[in-house]
């Protein structure tokens, strides 16, 4: 019989290869990393659209996803815009990354991305000994 566990892992392994689940993991990590290059330049989706040269609906439909065929133009204009390298908009974030940023985890949940699992094992360890 199989377990959720195995079932869990033989999925993740599978998305690895998945273009269209990897594709839009790269996607959601170039949004937000927009969004949180304009928030450190304090700049808003009308002051970015007037820098970009674009209308303020352009730039919502980025941010939102609407256009999932994202040009590398589109890239070095928004980080020409907001005062970073092209690349840092590209950066792949990691899984307690996004936790830290909004918390998403349930009660009690432990990601092997947030705590290693040496981290854990101690914890366990620390948490046997002051139970005896």
């Amino acid at each position: 019989m199989t377990t959720f566990e195995e079932v869990f892992k033989a999925e993740g392994e599978r998305l690895k290869s998945d273009v269209d689940y990897l594709t839009e993991g790269f996607y959601l990590d170039i949004t937000e990393n927009i969004s949180q290059a304009m928030a450190r330049a304090k700049m808003k989706k009308k002051d970015l659209a007037s820098a970009m040269n674009v209308s303020p609906g352009r730039v919502t439909n980025l941010l939102r996803g609407y256009n999932r065929n994202l040009e590398i133009r589109t890239i070095v204009q928004v980080a020409l815009a907001v005062g970073v390298e092209p690349h840092v908009l590209c950066a792949r974030r990691q899984t307690h990354e996004l936790v830290a940023r909004w918390k998403m985890l349930p009660l009690g949940f432990q990601s092997a991305h947030v705590a290693p699992a040496s981290d854990v094992t101690k914890e366990k360890q620390n948490g046997a000994k002051e139970a005896a």
